[in-house]
């Protein structure tokens, strides 16, 4: 895996999932749509999973990344390689 995009939704959930999740129809629920690709920009998995929105706990890292990581990842996603930027206090700017 080389990069993985997530987007995450509150929803109501329909009667088909909420009894998968033995919730009542309409409850609370998080909808998640997640795509991930391999070093080549090739998606390898798609997910569509449904959860309990009193159940679900999202936890996220960040962190400095490399220039050339950073460049590379967003030339992947978006197809183009922007000019970066490194700040004097090692953060990263992108140049429009």
């Amino acid at each position: 895996m080389a990069l993985c995009k997530q987007t995450i939704s509150a929803v109501n959930l329909d009667a088909k999932i909420a009894k998968i999740l033995e919730l009542p129809e309409n409850a609370a629920g998080i909808f998640m749509v997640s795509l991930t690709f391999d070093e080549n920009s090739i998606p390898i998995e798609v997910l569509y999973p449904y959860h309990r929105g009193a159940k679900y706990k999202l936890e996220i890292e960040l962190g400095r990344y490399h220039i050339k990581t950073v460049e590379l990842k967003v030339q992947r996603y978006f197809g183009m390689l922007p000019t970066v930027k490194t700040l004097p206090d090692n953060n990263l700017k992108l140049m429009e």
